[in-house]
This record gives C-alpha cells, sequence and structure tokens, in this order.
C-alpha cells in the first residue's frame, strides 16, 4: 500500500474519485455512487474524469471465504423524530420513501434500494453487479442512538487512514472496537 499508491495515506472521503483521475492511484474502495463522480464532467466543484469509463472496473470487497466481505448498511437513518410536531405526516413521508416504487428510483440511478427485493433495479452491469453481492452480505448499524456519536467521532475512518500508513492492523482494531464500545455504553 505504501509504496503501490501516491494517494494522501490521510485523505478525506469528499472527492475519492480524484486520485483515480489523476492517475495517482489504481484503485479507491468507495460506495456505488462514486461511479457518478468519476463519469462526471470535469468542473472546479467535482473534478471527474468520464474518459477513464474504460478503466472502470468493480468488485465487492472481497471477504475471508472468497465471496463479498461482510459491510455495514446505511449511511443515512431514517426514522420519526420523537419530538416531531407532525408524526402522523413523517409516518406517510417513511411509508413513501420505503415503497418499493421510490426505492426503484433508487436503484434505477445506481443507489442500493432498502430492499434486497429490488436489487434487480440496479441493472446487470458490472457496477450493478457489485453493488448486489456488497448489499446481499451487509449488516446493519447497531441499533442505536449513539450510532451516530460514533460516526461524529470519525473513529472508522481514523481507523483505515492508521491501517494506511502502515499500523499493525490487530492492535487499530482493537483499538477503534474500544472507543465504538464505550460509546455506544457510555
Amino acid at each position: 500500500m505504501t509504496e503501490a499508491s501516491l494517494a494522501p495515506k490521510d485523505g478525506n472521503e469528499t472527492n475519492p474519485q480524484v486520485g483515480f483521475c489523476d492517475g495517482t492511484t489504481l484503485q479507491l474502495s468507495a460506495p456505488s455512487w462514486v461511479k457518478w463522480s468519476i463519469l462526471a464532467p470535469t468542473d472546479a466543484e467535482t473534478p471527474g474524469c468520464p474518459d477513464q469509463e474504460a478503466n472502470l472496473g468493480v468488485y465487492a470487497l472481497p471477504g475471508a471465504d472468497g465471496g463479498a466481505a461482510q459491510v455495514f448498511a446505511g449511511g443515512s437513518n431514517v426514522g420519526i423524530s420523537a419530538k416531531s410536531q407532525h408524526p402522523e405526516l413523517a409516518l406517510d413521508a417513511l411509508k413513501i420513501i420505503l415503497s418499493d416504487e421510490f426505492q426503484t428510483i433508487y436503484g434505477e440511478n445506481g443507489l442500493v434500494p432498502a430492499k434486497l427485493s429490488l436489487a434487480d433495479t440496479l441493472g446487470t452491469d458490472e457496477v450493478a453487479q457489485a453493488i448486489a453481492a456488497a448489499a446481499g452480505n451487509a449488516k446493519l448499524t447497531p441499533a442505536s442512538p449513539k450510532w451516530a456519536d460514533v460516526e461524529a467521532a470519525g473513529i472508522l475512518q481514523d481507523l483505515f487512514v492508521k491501517i494506511a500508513q502502515g499500523g499493525d492492523v490487530a492492535s487499530l482494531a482493537e483499538e477503534a472496537d474500544q472507543k465504538i464500545e464505550d460509546i455506544l455504553n457510555g
């Protein structure tokens, strides 16, 4: 890793496609929507590289057993606030968001639908196949109101940066696990 990539080892996730587009990195681990960032026309806000489409290949993060690795499902939480002034309207919105029709729109636009039964809406290209393989083996983040605090602390991002910088994976994972546990149980 330290010799194969020229990408910054402490970079953030704002524009993960930049290293791929400018040729300083061969691959990146990213969510499905990054495909559209890569294929977007280049501008100051979104440095894309549509000329790289022929070089774009994808795969689900490989697991120890040879299939797709177990990954977190999520990134956004959808729910009804306990302090909502109009919980009935919030429930109606939630029903719309989780409907097959709405989730099909997600899938047809390259975003992971919330239902495995709609995986076929992603299409059949290489990206869709990788998304479906990863989503099929995903686990939800812990059902804890404190998970947002874990996300805000940047523990996972820091873990990945420290691993990329050559740190010991086992000890770093143990340290991150303890930090997450402390937040969830604190």
